[in-house]
Parts: structure tokens; C-alpha cells; sequence
């Protein structure tokens, strides 16, 4: 029998035991729900759990269970074990393992090995053997399309086909082919770290699939609601929430930074598009300056300072007994600095306690009653017996109400207080422009992204936000957008997390306010303590578009990526007029169309966005300006900026001349790097007159 037909044969027995053990996990199901007496406690809640997702995963995969086939030897074992390796595993009706799940420790085999001497860990110590066979395998609707050994084809040779796939197909079959390089991120101890990608290097593929793989090793002790995904956009989260379901991470929170901000401060705002700030960033233009100040260590500090001002405020003027002081507001201060540490709540929670608990000494609480009642007869008090004895059962029983009524503050609107803030830096310094600009979007509950970290800040310096309390594992992506200040306040709002980062310093195009290098977010964050991982090989582009991308190198500093051996299409780029560009744009969209499944027009702008769906809208090509809640399909128009973390088949640049790329500008220069490397397959640009100097050379002859 050839290789080929025991795979075939070997597929149909696979298939046919998991419908037959779908079938007896239903019958246990069904009876297990005549059951109506158990609690939500009971193990029998469990087990219905355990059965449906049994039957899910068989319906959902069963028709292609796995994608990889391994023969292993182990050393210590005699003969070596055929193991097929799938996107979930699966047992028998026996409870007999026929498909190991790819998060599996052995599984890794087949991410870092190749044929001949291997070793892999496992919880209980590492395992060496031999491995004498790594199969690649291509299952669709239950029938096997080709199987591939690795010894036979290069890396690259295997990879080719899945590569060659469309954008809306490759987002559902990236298990098996996860590289080596992203395998050790993905598999990586359970600590911080920081991954530098290369556009189209897989940092968001790796970033879920590591997401995943943490899930299933920690399932007996978290579930998938206390991991967090920090996307850039809503379009981005929409775009990766397709994947989630087939890695078991569908549950996982998902927020932009923005939605996090809202929830912690709890009232209503709008948050202005930060994109704004792009179309002017001229030294004569002084809201980059500005920004760029909020996101520093500096604002940081005068927050701090006017944190300590506001706690002495919100103190009460004394403590009192029907009117009579029992501690003055100098005394509250003093206690106040020996109890220092966490929010001001919790400060003046502890202070209340501190007070309750200095009164039940005996010694201390009568002086306290001596001092009251002298008070009281020299500003003309009547203080009876009565009262005596109530203030005597109030210090000797430790009421805390009588001092949390008094110390403890209702609930303060942060948006007024950052408002107080900025009021109070009058006179402080140049801040002139800061604070009109602030006052006047604080009247109009409109702020700038940079504003959030000192919304969530103030928050948390005040009555922290305990809502994300259960999160254990904090995901960001595009992680060089967000400044120092942004990472400040994250900190205070996850305090017992482990922060996975995945980013790249080519595509920070927000430079005027974000991150300068890895190392701030390490020092702020993470305490100058994670792992650093650097991805250079880019998986998305052919050789023609990498190489077309990486001309942007000549004008600014690059981290070149490195393509698969994967040819395609040459880069082509053409000046147009106006009216050319009217007629020469739509149909470059209807030919894309005959051949792609995505298709993008990239602008610098919205204003370029309306124009070019105006110019479709008239060639009747149907299109899609993309939004917070639109998919990832069809001709769809967008910017450049909005396109982050997004790729499509095909791509075609409106306008990439000269007054729209500035080779000066760095940001410019960077939001051209985005805009091509967005392309999987074929990459087209255009020019409204003179192109871009960068790019003079893919002009056609």
C-alpha cells in the first residue's frame, strides 16, 4: 500500500470513529439532562459542559481532524507511535487518544524538529528521541488532498501553498504553519515579554496562538474571560475575532484602549480620532507638542503633585461630635501621611480604621473625652450625660461609622477633576495652549487619546476601578502606538498581570507621542523584566512587494524584513492627473476583482477616501468605506492608518505622490511602509503627479 492510500484509509477510520463517538457523547449528554435536580455546583454541570464541547469540536473539526502526522521514537520506549496532530485533540469512544492537540507538549515536534534527533520539554523533564517522519497533511470535507514529507521539500516549498491563499481563508489556517521562531514565542514561560515584528511577520498570529496555548495549560486554574486582548481599532478586533473561536479563545475580553478608558472612568465622553493630529504635525501646529507633553513623565509628576493637594482637600475640616471637634483637620493630615498607600478611598478607609482603632486604647480615648468635653464647655456646648456615654460606647466599641461618615467622599467625577488639574497648572509654566485646548474639550466631554492615561490614572490615584480585577494576562498589539504615560496607567489598572507586547518600531507612526523604543515600555511596565523576541521573516508579501517596501529604507531607518521564497506580481507604480487618475483607478479595482477576495484602496486620509468612493461609486463597483463595525471583505476603501494590523489580497495606493509622502517627513514615510505592506498578493500604486521620490524607481516605463 503507498503512503498515499494508507492516508486515505487511515482518514476514513479517523472520521468514522469521531462520528460514532459524537453519537455516544450525545446519548451520555441526553441523559445526563434528563437529570433536573443537580445545582450549578454539581458535577453533573461540569460534565454537560465537558460533552458539549466534545460534540462541538467533532461537528466543528471532525470532517479535517488533523494537519500533521509524526512517527516518534522515543528512548525510552521500544517502537515508535504514529501521532496525527490536529487543531483540537481528540479520543475514541475508548478514551483513546487518535489526534493530539497542537498545544500539546509533544506537538512541538513538529513546529521545531525535522527527521533524526529530537528532544522536546515536558512538564515532568525533557524527552529525547528519534524522529523518523514529519508529514504534512491537507484534509478538506473530510477528504485527504495531499500530504507532503518535510524531508522531501524545503520550508519554504511547504509553506507556498497556504501562502498563495486568500486573506479570508489564511485567518483560518494558521495552526499548521506556525514556524519555529514563532513557536518559541508562542510556547514561551509564562512571563512578560516583547515580540518586534517585521510587518507580516505574524505578530498577530502569534499573538492569539500564544494566547491559546496559555489558555489550555492553564485551564484547570483560569478561564478564557480573564485574558484580555488590547487591539488598536475596532475594525482589527472585528477582524480577529473570526480566528478566536477555532484557538479556543472566543471568550477572551477584547477591548480597544479607548472602550477601556470609558469603562474605567464611567461616564460619558467622546474620544476625537487620533489620526487628526497626522494631517498637521508643522512646528507652526502646537497640539503635537502638546500631546506629546501629556504622555510624558513630566505631566505624570504634576499629576502626582496635584493628587497629594486634592487628598488634603477632600479631608473633612475636623471630626466632630455633635458639633464639637474630636480631631482637627491638622490632626486628619498627620494620621492621614501614616497611613498612605493605594487610592485616596482606600487611604481615608484605612485612616477611618486607624481612628477606630487609636480610640479603643483606654488610655487614649479617655484623654480624647477629656479634651471633647473641655471643648465643648468653652464654645457653650451642652454636652449631657448621655452624650458622654454615646461618644464613650463610640470609642470603646470601635464604631467606624462615626469616622466613615465623616471622612469617607461620595462619588467624584474624574472628568471635573482633570479639569481642576489643568486649571491649576496656571501659572505653573508655558502651558498656555495645554490648558485652553483641555478646558475647551472638557466643556465639549471630547478628549484626545493622549488625555486617557490620566483620566484612567486619576481614576485609579482616587477610587480605583476593580471591574478588570479577575484579568491575569494582558495581550497588546500594535504596542509601539501607545506612549509612556498609556503604559503608566495600564500599570495601575493591571496590577497582578503578565503583559505580552507585539509591535514594530518601522510602523510607529504616531511618533510624536508614543514609545520611542522597546525599553521604555519595559522599564514603565514591566519593570525592566521580560523576554525580548525579534521576528524579521515576513510570511504576508511576495519577494516583488517586500522588495518594493523596503525602499522606504533609503529615507528613514528600517528593520528590513526578510520574505518566503514566494514570487508574484511586479510592483508597479504610474503618474497620473486628475482625470486619469478618474478612470485609471476603478479599472484597476475591476481587474483586482476578477482574481482577489480583498481588495483595499489606501488613502492618506478620509477626505482622499470620499473622493475615491465617489469616483467607484460612479464606475458602479460596489465598495465598502471601512468603520468600527465593518468585516474585512469585498472592495473596501480605507486609510492608511486604519489599515494597521489589517492585510489583503490586493492593494492599490490612491495617491502616492509627493505632496502627500513627504521623503522628509518620517511619519509620512512610515504610513507608506504600512500602506505596502498590507498587500498578500499584488500591490498597485498610483500618483497624482509627481510620485513620491522613494518610489521613482517602480514607475512604469
Amino acid at each position: 500500500m503507498s503512503d498515499l492510500d494508507f492516508e486515505i484509509s487511515h482518514l476514513d477510520k479517523v472520521v468514522k470513529d469521531l462520528k460514532e463517538t459524537r453519537d455516544v457523547v450525545i446519548k451520555k449528554l441526553d441523559k445526563l439532562n434528563l437529570t433536573k435536580s443537580y445545582d450549578e455546583n454539581d458535577l453533573a454541570v461540569a460534565l454537560s459542559y465537558v460533552y458539549a464541547k466534545r460534540i462541538f469540536d467533532i461537528e466543528k473539526h471532525g470532517s479535517s481532524p488533523y494537519f500533521a502526522k509524526l512517527v516518534y521514537k522515543d528512548d525510552a520506549e521500544q517502537m515508535p507511535e504514529s501521532l496525527y496532530i490536529g487543531k483540537v485533540g481528540f479520543s475514541n469512544a475508548n478514551d483513546e487518544i487518535i489526534v493530539v492537540d497542537w498545544r500539546a507538549s509533544i506537538a512541538t515536534l513538529y513546529y521545531d524538529s525535522e527527521v533524526g534527533k529530537v528532544q522536546y520539554k515536558t512538564p515532568s523533564g525533557i524527552r529525547s528521541g528519534q524522529m523518523l517522519l514529519k508529514r504534512q497533511i491537507e484534509i478538506a470535507d473530510g477528504k485527504l488532498l495531499s500530504i507532503s514529507d518535510s524531508d522531501l521539500m524545503t520550508n519554504d516549498e511547504l509553506l507556498r501553498p497556504y501562502l498563495n491563499q486568500s486573506a479570508d481563508k489564511r485567518l483560518k489556517s494558521i495552526i499548521s504553519t506556525i514556524q519555529a521562531q514563532q513557536n518559541a514565542i508562542i510556547r514561551a514561560p509564562r512571563k512578560n515579554l516583547i515580540v518586534q515584528g517585521v510587518a507580516g511577520s505574524g505578530k498577530t498570529t502569534v499573538a492569539l496562538h500564544r494566547l491559546s496555548y496559555l489558555i489550555y495549560q492553564m485551564k484547570k486554574f483560569e478561564t478564557t474571560a480573564d485574558y484580555l486582548i488590547i487591539g488598536p481599532n475596532k475594525v482589527f478586533l472585528k477582524y480577529i475575532s473570526y480566528v478566536l473561536p477555532e484557538l479556543d479563545t472566543e471568550n477572551a475580553t477584547q477591548l480597544t484602549y479607548e472602550e477601556i478608558a470609558q469603562e474605567v472612568v464611567g461616564e460619558k465622553f467622546k474620544i476625537k480620532d487620533k489620526n487628526e493630529v497626522l494631517k498637521d504635525l508643522s512646528d507652526e501646529n502646537p497640539a503635537p507638542k502638546c500631546l506629546k507633553f501629556k504622555n510624558s513623565a513630566d505631566f505624570q509628576k504634576l499629576i502626582d503633585e496635584f493628587i497629594e493637594k486634592l487628598a488634603i482637600e477632600l479631608l473633612p475640616k475636623n471630626i466632630n461630635f455633635m458639633g464639637v471637634e474630636v480631631f482637627s483637620k491638622e490632626q486628619l493630615i498627620e494620621f492621614y501621611c501614616q497611613n498612605k498607600g493605594g487610592d485616596i478611598q482606600s487611604e481615608f478607609a484605612r485612616l477611618s480604621n486607624f481612628l477606630t482603632g487609636k480610640l479603643s486604647n483606654p488610655k487614649v480615648s479617655k484623654v480624647v473625652l477629656q479634651e471633647v468635653f473641655a471643648r465643648a464647655k468653652a464654645e457653650g456646648v451642652n454636652l449631657g450625660l448621655k452624650d458622654e456615654w454615646k461618644l464613650r460606647d463610640i470609642f470603646e466599641k470601635g464604631k467606624q461609622d462615626f469616622f466613615r461618615k465623616q471622612i469617607m467622599f461620595k462619588k467624584l467625577s474624574i472628568l471635573k477633576i482633570y479639569g481642576d488639574f489643568i486649571s491649576s497648572l496656571k501659572g505653573k509654566g508655558d502651558y498656555d495652549y495645554l490648558i485652553s485646548s483641555t478646558l475647551q474639550n472638557i466643556k465639549n466631554k471630547m478628549f484626545d487619546f493622549e488625555d486617557l492615561p490620566a483620566l484612567i490614572y486619576l481614576k485609579q490615584k482616587i477610587a480605583s476601578f476593580k471591574a478588570y480585577d479577575n484579568i491575569c494576562h494582558v495581550t497588546i498589539d500594535e504596542a509601539q502606538d501607545l506612549g509612556q504615560f498609556h503604559y503608566v496607567a495600564l500599570k495601575q489598572l493591571f496590577t497582578n498581570c503578565i503583559f505580552d507586547l507585539f509591535g514594530d518600531m518601522n510602523q510607529a507612526i504616531y511618533g510624536y507621542s508614543s514609545i520611542e523604543n522597546w525599553d521604555q515600555p519595559n522599564q514603565i511596565l514591566l519593570n525592566g523584566n521580560c523576554q525580548y523576541y525579534q521576528l524579521t521573516k515576513s510570511y504576508r508579501t511576495t519577494i516583488e512587494i517586500m522588495d518594493a517596501s523596503n525602499l522606504i529604507g533609503n529615507c528613514i531607518e528600517l528593520v528590513v524584513g526578510e520574505p518566503v521564497i514566494r514570487h508574484g506580481e511586479k510592483v508597479t507604480a504610474k503618474e497620473v492627473s486628475e482625470k486619469e487618475h478618474q478612470f485609471i483607478l476603478p479599472q484597476l479595482i475591476k481587474d483586482a476583482c476578477k482574481q482577489f477576495s480583498t481588495i483595499a484602496v489606501l488613502c492618506k486620509n478620509e477626505s482622499e477616501c470620499e473622493r475615491v468612493s465617489k469616483i467607484l461609486s460612479n464606475s458602479d463597483i460596489e465598495h465598502t468605506i471601512l468603520k468600527d463595525n465593518s468585516e474585512v471583505r469585498g472592495v473596501m476603501i480605507t486609510t492608511v492608518y486604519q489599515s494597521k494590523g489589517l492585510e489583503f489580497d490586493f492593494v492599490l495606493l490612491s495617491d502616492a505622490s509627493e505632496k502627500q509622502f513627504d521623503t522628509k517627513n518620517i511619519v509620512d514615510m512610515k504610513l507608506l511602509y504600512v500602506g505596502m505592506t498590507r498587500a498578500m498578493h499584488s500591490l498597485k500604486i498610483l500618483s497624482v503627479g509627481k510620485i513620491c521620490p522613494a518610489l521613482k524607481s517602480l514607475l512604469q516605463n
